[in-house]
């Protein structure tokens, strides 16, 4: 296969911190340097001096938009956050695409990139919705460029604002029919994409995010019991239910423990009868999280129950690789339950049924206790990685580009 330029179009990418960005970095990193000369054309941010991956072409252009959708940095107060939420719905009924001063110049970039390699792989993912847009133009300019649309999420998701909903299910079709290949995380989704489009399952390719460390099992306990939980909460991803069944498993069983909540700001309340209990912390670097995760005794896990279908959570792959019992308080008929129990990785419980959770509790208590560890299906885990993940894709391109 001769080498082919592939683009990366993102707004995501490091030292930009979330899951997206983490996503679009095990591209740039695990794609066969063999058959693929990568470049990332993304956001200019306040950082983008600090670049994480040597010897990789980025190109980073500004957004001088003015109009923005604030970010939540996990420190607001509570009522900074409420405003801050309600500021971002309002200006949803005014605001498409955040970043289109940001798309103007990547296509511009990229139109004069591919009049060069006018045959080269363009990889564009959605969220936000420009780098999609900027890839459908630059397909319709570029018929013989090999388009692959990532899609992290649905664009129609239940999370989309319903003033967007009609806009994104436009955009969201014709990339699905522009595009040679098509990504996305789970398969439900995928399936989605399928009812589409009417078929074509040539063109779909699950790709999950992914850990990217190494597995290194260990036989750790604290000397109190304690459960983290590393991330935010927001809609009707909060721990009532779980503080419900914490509160309902101390008062049968009167047993000690801690509970850590990292990086979730000021948004929740704490009952009064487990406020000893429970710990909150600011949000930490990436490398510490990874480190609390791998010297808890369990990781708490929650997302509601929801009709939409495919959702893992973005921390679930860091979870497993951590190797520490999951309490996941979840959609037991989607594919995170799933997912930890084919890994044998967990409790598995209903979002919102307060004794499963309990039960899960007591499970993951009771191998602290007996200073137990669970029988990881260790082979699946490793599957999870991100460099296993991107390999799943530079095989399809293989395939497809021979």
């Amino acid at each position: 296969m001769m080498k082919r330029k592939l683009y990366i179009l993102t707004t995501y990418f490091p030292p930009t911190i979330s899951i997206a960005s983490n996503r679009m970095e095990a591209f740039a990193k695990y794609l066969n340097p063999d058959f693929f000369e990568v470049e990332v054309v993304t956001l200019a941010t306040e950082n983008s001096e600090v670049e994480s991956l040597k010897n990789l072409k980025i190109k980073r252009l500004p957004n001088t938009s003015k109009l923005n959708f604030q970010k939540f940095s996990g420190k607001e107060t509570f009522w900074f956050h409420k405003l801050k939420a309600a500021y971002n719905r309002i200006l949803t009924y005014f605001l498409r695409n955040e970043h289109k001063s940001w798309q103007k110049a990547a296509e511009k970039y990229l139109f004069n990139e591919l009049r060069v390699n006018p045959e080269a792989i363009l990889l564009a993912s959605y969220a936000p919705v420009a780098p999609i847009l900027a890839a459908i133009n630059l397909k319709i300019k570029f018929p013989k460029i090999f388009l692959i649309t990532d899609f992290r999420d649905s664009m129609t998701n239940p999370l989309v604002h319903p003033a967007l909903l009609r806009y994104n299910h436009k955009i969201q079709t014709k990339a699905l029919q522009k595009a040679d290949l098509i990504l996305s995380v789970s398969a439900p989704i995928l399936t989605e994409f399928s009812n589409i489009l009417g078929g074509q399952a040539h063109k779909l390719l699950e790709i999950r995010n992914g850990y990217d460390f190494e597995l290194a099992p260990t036989t750790f306990f604290n000397t109190t019991f304690t459960i983290s939980y590393i991330g935010t909460f927001y809609g009707e991803r909060k721990p009532d239910y779980f503080f419900k069944a914490l509160q309902q498993f101390i008062k049968k069983t009167n047993s000690k423990l801690v509970v850590q909540l990292v990086g979730v700001g000021n948004s929740i309340s704490i009952p009064h009868e487990i406020k000893d209990k429970v710990q909150v912390f600011p949000k930490i670097e990436h490398e510490q999280a990874l480190q609390m995760m791998k010297q808890t005794d369990a990781l708490l896990l929650l997302h509601p129950r929801s009709d939409y279908k495919g959702v893992f959570t973005g921390k679930i792959f860091e979870y497993l690789g951590s190797l520490r019992p999951i309490i996941a308080t979840v959609d037991t008929q989607d594919v995170a339950a799933q997912l930890i129990l084919e890994c044998k990785a967990g409790f598995v419980a209903e979002f919102d049924q307060v004794d499963q959770i309990e039960n899960a509790i007591n499970k993951a208590y009771l191998l602290w206790k007996n200073k137990e560890k669970l029988n990881f299906n260790l082979e699946l885990i490793a599957q999870q990685h991100r460099k296993n993940q991107v390999n799943i894709l530079n095989e399809a391109l293989k395939v497809k580009l021979l």
